[in-house]
């Protein structure tokens, strides 16, 4: 019997994030890019990193994109 983990691969993330999505959300990229300077933007306590793995606890990331003030989106030039 299989159980689901609340843990989960950065692409195991972005596929569950995107999976209805006709845009993405989170790619791979740009949640490999939050977990790198995690210990900056608070994202830490939900990282997991065993030996090369990094796992990031899917209920903990979604408080944290909660938590993240909203901001306006750039104009492109």
């Amino acid at each position: 019997m299989e159980t689901s983990s609340p843990w989960a691969t950065i692409n195991a993330l972005a596929a569950h994030l995107n999976d209805d999505s006709p845009v993405p959300v989170f790619t791979a990229d740009s949640l490999s890019h939050l977990v790198r300077h995690a210990s900056e933007n608070g994202l830490e306590p939900h990282i997991r990193r065993i030996g090369a793995k990094v796992l990031i606890h899917r209920p903990g990331f979604m408080r944290w994109v909660e938590q993240q003030p909203s901001s306006r989106p750039r104009r492109r030039r």
